[in-house]
C-alpha cells in the first residue's frame, strides 16, 4: 500500500498536465483565429496592392491612349490635334461604367470642364489570366493660367517674364474671378500650390467661388521647354515640318562672330524654299549688331544705317552758266564765260527718340563732262557742326560754298560788238560724296552720287541771259543710302518735279515708298544700342537692301513675302537650356467645349504697352475690354497655333478688329510685348485612374456583373501629366511624324 502523500502528488500532476493541455488548446484556438484574421488581412493587402498596381496600369494605358488619340491629321492644319485635344479621353472598351471617376476628379480640374462621357472598366488579362480591371479618364487642361506664376510682376513689361501675365481679375467676365488680388498674392507666396484642390483650399477665399463655382481658368502646373520650335516649309505643304533648335541671340551672342555665322547658316538652312533669304541674312545680322552695340558708329558705313544718327537724305546741285562783258581801256570788249555750282545736302533724323549729340557734314564734289576750260575745281568742305537736339523727323540742310571758274576767253575790238558763243555743257554732271561725322568718326556715308545737270545747260548763255540748272537725287530709305550708283537707293529730283520727283528740302521727299504696297506704312525708326529686351525687337530691323521700308514683320503673312516672321521660331533672347513655367498656350479656346480664351489669353494682352518704341512717354496700354476682344478673335481664327510664327501670321486682322484706332507701330508693339508670353508647346492633362481587384468566380478570365464575380479591392488616384506636342527627336527608331512625345508626371496622389 502506497502512502497517501504519493497519491496526492500524482493528482496534482494530473491537474497541472490538464491545465497545460487546456492552455495549449487555448493558444491553438487563438493562433488559428489570428491566422485566419491575418490571412484575411493579408489577402486584403494583396488585393489593395493589386488594385493600386492596376491603377498604375491605368495611368500607363491613359498616356499610351493619349499618344494614339493625339496623332496629327496635318501639322499646322485645321485638322491637327497634336497641340490640343479640348476634351476627354477615356477607357472605352466594353465594360461596366466607372462613373465614380468624375467624383475622383472633383476639385482637381476647373468645374467648367465637362467630364463626360463616362469611362468604362476594362479587363486586365496577363497570360490568359484575369488580373483585374482598370479605368481612366483624361481631361485636357492645356492653355490654362499657371496659378504659381501669374501676377508675380507688378508692372507689365516687355513680355518676357510669365509673371507679367495678369491675374484673372477684371477679365473678361462681369464677375472677376480673383476678387482680392493683393491677399491672393501674399498667400500664394507662402507655399507652392500643387493641384487644383489646393487652389480652392488655400486661395479660394480670395476668389469669387460662389459666382464662378470654382477657379475657372487656373491650374497649378505648366511646363515649356525653350530649346526648339517647329518650323514649316511654306512651299512644301502643311504636312512638311521639322523641329528646329532655337539659337540664343542675347547681347553677348550677337557680338560673337561664331553666333553671327550660326544665325546666317540657320536662316539659310531652316527657312527652305525662301530663296530671297539667301541674300539678306547677312544684312539682318549686320543690322542686329548695330542695334545692340553702344555708341553711334556703325560696324560698316558701306552698309545699312541702323544707328540713330542724322542720315543723308537728299543732295541738290545748282549751277549757273553765264556770259558777261567788260570794256577795256583801249575800247575793246572783253567777254567772260563763268561756270559755277553749289551743293546742298539735307540730312534727316527719322528716329522716334531724340538724339542730343552734335554732328558734322562733309562733302567732296567733282565737276565733269565738260571741256577742261569750263570745269570748276573740285570741292572739299566741312560745314559748321549741326548741334542737337534732334527730335523725330528733324530735317537739316547744309549749303556748301560755291565753286566756279571764270574764263576770259575773248577780247574783241569795239566794232563790231558781236559776242562769242560759248560751248554747250549738255553733259555736265557733279559726282558727290557725303559723310556725316560724330566726334570725328563717320556714322553715315554716301559715295559716287552723280547728279546730271547738263539738261539745263544744253544751250549757250548770252549777255544778261544766264543758264540756270538745278537737279538732285533723293534717297528712298535713308538707312539704305551708301551706294550712289544704285537706282534702287537714289532717284532724281528736280525743281517742281519736271520729269522727275520734286525737290523737297525740309520735308519728306516724294521718293519715299513707305506706305506703298507691302512696305511699312510709317517711317518711324528705333535703335536700342543695348541688349535686346525681347526677340520682338527684330521688328525694327531692315533685312534687304533692295526692299526699302521693309522691316521684319511681326504680323500678317500677306504683306511679308519673305516670311520674316518665321525668324521668331529660330531665335530667342532667353537661354535655350532652361525650362520655363507660366506661359500661356494660345490653343486654350477649345478646352472642354468652353470658350476660355478671353479669360486666359486675354490675361496675356491686358496691360501690354503700345509704346511705339521702348520708353515712349505716356504710351497707351491695352485695356481689359480690348484684351478680351482680341483674345476672342485669336480664338476664332479656326487654326491651330503650332509655333510663334503662327501667332504672328494670324495676328494682323485680329489686332485691326480689336484695336482699330492704333497705328502700325502700336500694333507692332502689342505683338513685340506679347509673343514672348505665348507658347503652344504644352499639353497638360489631369488624369483620374482607378484599379479594382476582382474574384473571377466563374474562371472564365473575364469579369461579368451579376454572374457571381465580385470586387475585392479598389484604388483611385489623380495625376497631372505634361506632354510635349513636339515629337522627341531622340526617337530615331520611328520616322518623323510617328515618333513618340515626351511625357512627364508632375503630380500623383492616391485618393
Amino acid at each position: 500500500m502506497q502512502p497517501a502523500t504519493v497519491v496526492a502528488k500524482r493528482g496534482i500532476a494530473l491537474v497541472v498536465v490538464l491545465g497545460l493541455l487546456a492552455m495549449l488548446m487555448l493558444l491553438a484556438v487563438s493562433f488559428a483565429i489570428s491566422m485566419r484574421v491575418e490571412r484575411v488581412a493579408g489577402h486584403g493587402v494583396v488585393e489593395v496592392a493589386k488594385a493600386r498596381n492596376l491603377a498604375q496600369t491605368a495611368l500607363v494605358r491613359a498616356i499610351a491612349q493619349m499618344e494614339g488619340d493625339m496623332l496629327p491629321a496635318s501639322v499646322g492644319g485645321g485638322g491637327s490635334n497634336t497641340f490640343y485635344h479640348g476634351g476627354v479621353i477615356r477607357s472605352s472598351r466594353a465594360g461596366d461604367p466607372a462613373s465614380f471617376l468624375s467624383g475622383v476628379l472633383s476639385g482637381f480640374v476647373p468645374r467648367n470642364i465637362s467630364l463626360q462621357p463616362v469611362p468604362n472598366w476594362v479587363d486586365v488579362v496577363d497570360g490568359g489570366q484575369l488580373m483585374g480591371q482598370c479605368s481612366f479618364i483624361v481631361q485636357d487642361c492645356s492653355g490654362y493660367l499657371d496659378v504659381n506664376t501669374i501676377g508675380r510682376v507688378a508692372t507689365r513689361g516687355a513680355g518676357v517674364d510669365p509673371g507679367e501675365i495678369s491675374l484673372p481679375t477684371t477679365l473678361p467676365t462681369t464677375r472677376p474671378e480673383v476678387v482680392n488680388p493683393d491677399d491672393f498674392i501674399i498667400e500664394r507666396a507662402r507655399h507652392r500650390v500643387e493641384n487644383g484642390r489646393e487652389i480652392v483650399c488655400r486661395l479660394g477665399e480670395f476668389c469669387d467661388l460662389r459666382n464662378n463655382s470654382n477657379t475657372l481658368t487656373m491650374v497649378s502646373f505648366s511646363y515649356f521647354p525653350n530649346d526648339k520650335y517647329i518650323y514649316t516649309d511654306p512651299n512644301a505643304g502643311s504636312g512638311s515640318y521639322a523641329v528646329s533648335n532655337r539659337l540664343e541671340i542675347g547681347f553677348s551672342g550677337v557680338t560673337t562672330p561664331g553666333v553671327r555665322n550660326d544665325m546666317i547658316n540657320k536662316i539659310r538652312a531652316e527657312i527652305p524654299g525662301n530663296q530671297a533669304f539667301a541674300t539678306i541674312e547677312a544684312a539682318l545680322v549686320t543690322n542686329l549688331w548695330d542695334y545692340v552695340t553702344p555708341g553711334f558708329v556703325p560696324a560698316n558705313v558701306l552698309s545699312f544705317g541702323t544707328k540713330p544718327v542724322p542720315m543723308i537724305n537728299e543732295v541738290v546741285v545748282t549751277n549757273v552758266y553765264e556770259l558777261g562783258q567788260q570794256i577795256l581801256p583801249n575800247g575793246d570788249i572783253e567777254y567772260m564765260a563763268t561756270n559755277r555750282y553749289r551743293v546742298g545736302v539735307e540730312v534727316w533724323y527719322p528716329f522716334f527718340d531724340t538724339n542730343t549729340e552734335n554732328f558734322a557734314v562733309s562733302l567732296t564734289a567733282n565737276y565733269g563732262g565738260v571741256p577742261a576750260a569750263y570745269q570748276p575745281p573740285p570741292l572739299a568742305a566741312t560745314a559748321p557742326p549741326l548741334n542737337g537736339p534732334w527730335p523725330r523727323d528733324a530735317y537739316r540742310t547744309v549749303w556748301f560754298p560755291d565753286s566756279g571758274w571764270q574764263i576770259k576767253a575773248w577780247a574783241l575790238p569795239s566794232q563790231p560788238p558781236a559776242a562769242p558763243t560759248p560751248p554747250s555743257l549738255v553733259n555736265a554732271s557733279v559726282a558727290v560724296g557725303v559723310t556725316v561725322q560724330w566726334n570725328g568718326a563717320v556714322v553715315d556715308l554716301t559715295t559716287n552720287l552723280t547728279i546730271g545737270i547738263g539738261a539745263s545747260l544744253s544751250g549757250a548763255p548770252t549777255i544778261n541771259a544766264p543758264l540756270n540748272a538745278s537737279s538732285g537725287k533723293a534717297a528712298n530709305d535713308p538707312r539704305i543710302n551708301w551706294d550712289g550708283t544704285s537706282m534702287a537707293q537714289w532717284a532724281v529730283v528736280t525743281p517742281g518735279g519736271q520729269g522727275a520727283a520734286a525737290m523737297s528740302f525740309g520735308g519728306r521727299n516724294p521718293r519715299v515708298t513707305a506706305g506703298q504696297g507691302d512696305a511699312d506704312p510709317d517711317t518711324g525708326m528705333y535703335c536700342r544700342r543695348g541688349p535686346l529686351a525681347t526677340i520682338g525687337e527684330l521688328g525694327y530691323l531692315l533685312y534687304n537692301k533692295n526692299r526699302p521700308w521693309h522691316t521684319v514683320h511681326l504680323m500678317d503673312s500677306a504683306s511679308d513675302p519673305n516670311y520674316t516672321y518665321r525668324l521668331f521660331d529660330l531665335f530667342t533672347t532667353s537661354p535655350t537650356n532652361r525650362i520655363v513655367q507660366g506661359f500661356v498656350n494660345p490653343n486654350a479656346q477649345t478646352l472642354g467645349g468652353y470658350n476660355n480664351s478671353n479669360a486666359i489669353v486675354g490675361c496675356v494682352f491686358v496691360g501690354a504697352s503700345l509704346a511705339r518704341y521702348p520708353g515712349e512717354p505716356d504710351a497707351e496700354v491695352v485695356t481689359s475690354a480690348q484684351a478680351a476682344l482680341l483674345a476672342d478673335r485669336v480664338a476664332g481664327v479656326g487654326s491651330v497655333y503650332t509655333n510663334i510664327s503662327d501667332i504672328c501670321r494670324l495676328a494682323a486682322n485680329n489686332i485691326n478688329f480689336a484695336l482699330p484706332d492704333t497705328d502700325y507701330w502700336q500694333k507692332k508693339a502689342l505683338m513685340r510685348n506679347s509673343i514672348g508670353l505665348l507658347n503652344p508647346r504644352q499639353n497638360l492633362w489631369i488624369i483620374a485612374v482607378a484599379g479594382r481587384a476582382v474574384r473571377d468566380v466563374n474562371n472564365d478570365n473575364q469579369f461579368t456583373s451579376g454572374s457571381g464575380d465580385f470586387e475585392t479591392a479598389v484604388a483611385y488616384a489623380v495625376a497631372t501629366v505634361w506632354r510635349d506636342p513636339y515629337e522627341d527627336p531622340d526617337d530615331t527608331a520611328n520616322p518623323v511624324g510617328q515618333r513618340r512625345h515626351r511625357s512627364f508626371i508632375q503630380f500623383f496622389q492616391w485618393r
